[in-house]
């Protein structure tokens, strides 16, 4: 769609270095004009038509340019009248003015439309160029004066009018251009506000929305196989996550091949691609759609997609708006990533991937003040592995750190992903179980001390070395009141476990081990 805004607008702090020096232009054309008015051997009519016309001429321009343009781009309405009267009052210079001097009106019929086109817009313009070659040909048979070939003028308007149409086409795309900028930059400075990638996902689609109009769009990113459309908004209503297949999809297409996709008639267009799309959201089909890669380093995250019910609804330009938003959103994304990556990093402990100490406390407070709430058990298992100086002092440090991991993974494979395991400090771990009473508890230590004594390790040199065996201390929420007195309780425990000949386990009173036998036979103690 052509702009019906004057080139004015996009060059606020250049009007005065444009308007300036077409004003002496046309000053010096006024002074053109105004040379038969000393002529002599002209007549008293002819002397003070030049000075009139001169003089109006040279006023006029300075007046256009200190007020009349300007006050235009702040009132709209008056373009209109401003052509109308430019066209009037070239009409009557041109009708006054005889021989060479003529030559002159050419020059200010095109400088004005030029200025016209820049300040008042296409169709005031166009208008102008119309109404003052009509007024041209109709003075022509009537105004002896002009003495130019009547097809001079209709030649002349005519390339005026196509270089003025030109020239509004290049405002056009300069406009366009300044939106698109403008889009990206509104986009970046919107998702710049927050590093939480949910957050952030909602921003971009409401940056996307106010930057393009659409009746679909959807930003989804990989996960695993498949597209997890992370916010999906089709025909005015917000859908909620949903994962979706790539294989056969306009979405596979795009990210399979790693480049954007325009189709301005969809079902025209899509037996080309060999897809056959799927429909999700309203049970109605999009006609025209566009997507673009969210990629950054060579790597892709997911894709930025666009539809409409209509056809040819998108052309080029808004493909290449898509494609930069998606460069911006691509780099909050993955900012976004490595920010909850170090934040994720910052509460696990380095070797082990579990729990360090501060965050398992934070789960501990958070926990116990539940459980005090909803009036259900909690369980806290303190586990410590047995002479693991002497471990290390025999196998060496990498060694006692390869057994720390399979250690961690063996209690992983004990409990549930809702249970909280953490690194305590050094050999020491803690288990925090949720809905757990204490012979529940039991059981899961048993589990753990029995995967534990079976399990070998292999070296970095190939030998196959034992696992330390461990010790541990148990304690439920219900004994201890309080998360710190929970804890002690364990801890105490646990060294009256380590006391008893280590690989014990120590649980509160009343509660009996099923595998007793394991617990008190000395053979099992390192």
């Amino acid at each position: 769609m052509k702009s019906t805004r004057p080139i004015a607008h996009l060059l606020q702090e250049k009007q005065s270095s444009i308007l300036l020096p077409a004003t002496w232009i046309a000053t010096f054309a006024g002074l053109v004009i105004l040379i038969p008015a000393f002529d002599t051997r002209l007549d008293s009519l002819q002397r003070l038509t030049s000075l009139v016309a001169g003089s109006a001429v040279i006023g006029y321009s300075w007046l256009l340019y200190r007020w009349i343009y300007p006050l235009s781009e702040r009132r709209s309405s008056l373009r209109w009248v401003i052509a109308l009267f430019n066209v009037a009052g070239l009409a009557a210079l041109t009708a006054c003015l005889t021989g060479v001097v003529q030559i002159v009106a050419f020059v200010l019929f095109g400088l004005s439309a030029t200025l016209s086109a820049i300040f008042l817009g296409r169709w005031p313009t166009h208008a102008y160029i119309l109404v003052f070659t009509a007024l041209t040909l109709l003075l022509f048979p009537l105004v002896p004066a002009l003495q130019l070939p009547w097809m001079v003028w209709p030649g002349f308007a005519l390339l005026t009018f196509f270089l003025n149409e030109a020239l509004c086409r290049v405002g056009d795309s300069l406009s366009a251009r300044i939106e698109h900028l403008e889009a990206i930059n509104r986009v970046s400075r919107t998702i710049s506000a927050t590093i939480e990638t949910d957050k952030l996902i909602a921003l971009v689609c409401a940056a996307v929305q106010e930057a393009l109009l659409a009746d679909t769009y959807y930003v989804g990113l990989f996960n695993g196989d498949m597209l997890r459309l992370e916010l999906f908004y089709d025909d005015g209503e917000f859908f909620p996550p949903i994962e979706v297949p790539l294989e056969n999809t306009l979405s596979g297409w795009v990210l399979n091949n790693q480049q954007s996709l325009l189709l301005r008639d969809l079902p025209k267009d899509i037996p080309s691609l060999g897809v056959n799309p799927r429909m999700i959201g309203k049970s109605k089909p999009s006609l025209s759609w566009m997507g673009t890669p969210i990629s950054i380093s060579k790597r892709t995250l997911g894709i930025l997609a666009m539809a409409s019910y209509q056809k040819n609804t998108f052309d080029q330009a808004d493909l290449e708006l898509l494609e930069s938003m998606a460069n911006q959103v691509a780099l909050v994304i993955d900012n976004a990533y490595r920010y909850a990556e170090v934040e994720k990093q910052s509460r696990l402990d380095s070797l082990t991937q579990v729990y360090n100490h501060g965050q398992f406390l934070a789960y501990l407070d958070e926990f116990s003040q539940f459980t005090n709430i909803s009036q259900t058990p909690l369980g806290l298992i303190m586990l410590d592995v047995d002479y693991f100086k002497q471990y290390n002092d025999a196998y060496g440090h990498m060694a006692g750190d390869q057994a720390l991991t399979e250690l961690v993974a063996v209690i992983r494979q004990n409990i549930r992903n809702s249970d909280i395991l953490g690194r305590w400090g050094g050999e020491e771990f803690s288990i925090l179980l949720p809905e757990t009473n204490a012979q529940q508890a039991m059981q899961v230590a048993d589990r753990i001390r029995l995967s534990v004594k079976s399990l070998e390790i292999t070296s970095l040199d190939g030998k196959t070395l034992p696992l330390p065996t461990v010790s541990q201390g148990l304690a439920v929420l219900s004994e201890a009141g309080t998360a710190e007195k929970l804890v002690d309780l364990a801890d105490q425990r646990l060294y009256r476990a380590k006391a008893r000949g280590r690989n014990q386990i120590e649980p509160p009173p009343g509660v009996e081990s099923s595998l007793d036998s394991l617990n008190s036979d000395p053979d099992q103690a390192a």
